[in-house]
C-alpha cells in the first residue's frame, strides 16, 4: 500500500532571558496526526563566581499527544553557561497514558542567540 500526504506543523516560542532569570515556552502542532508538543520552562540564577559558569535552577513541564495518546514530564533543570555555551540536566517524573511512567533524564548543550 502506497499513500502520500501533505499538512501543516505549526510552532510558536516565547522567551524571556536576563541575566538572572529566563523564562521558555514552546508549543507545536501538526495535522496529520493532530498531534500537540510544548513545553514550559524557567530558571533562575542560583550561584555565581566571579568571571565564569553561573548557575541555574529552574522547572519544566513538558506534555505531548493526541486523540490517540498523551504523556507529561515533569521536574527540576540545572543549568550552567560556559561562555556562549550553555549545559543543561534534567529529569524528573513521567506520566504517559499508554508507555511506562516513571522517572526520566536528559541533557542539553546549546548556544542561545
Amino acid at each position: 500500500m502506497k499513500d502520500n500526504q501533505a499538512g501543516v506543523y505549526v510552532q510558536g516560542e516565547a522567551f524571556y532571558w536576563t541575566e538572572k532569570r529566563n523564562f521558555h515556552g514552546i508549543l507545536s502542532y501538526s495535522d496529520l496526526d493532530q498531534f500537540y508538543w510544548g513545553r514550559v520552562r524557567g530558571k533562575e540564577l542560583v550561584y555565581r563566581t566571579p568571571g565564569c559558569c553561573p548557575l541555574y535552577a529552574g522547572a519544566e513541564i513538558a506534555g505531548m499527544g493526541n486523540k490517540d495518546f498523551y504523556a507529561v514530564q515533569t521536574g527540576p533543570v540545572f543549568e550552567v553557561a560556559f561562555g556562549v555555551f550553555m549545559w543543561a540536566v534534567r529529569g524528573g517524573y513521567q506520566y504517559s497514558l499508554t508507555f511506562q511512567n516513571g522517572v526520566y533524564g536528559g541533557t542539553e548543550l546549546y548556544i542561545p542567540f
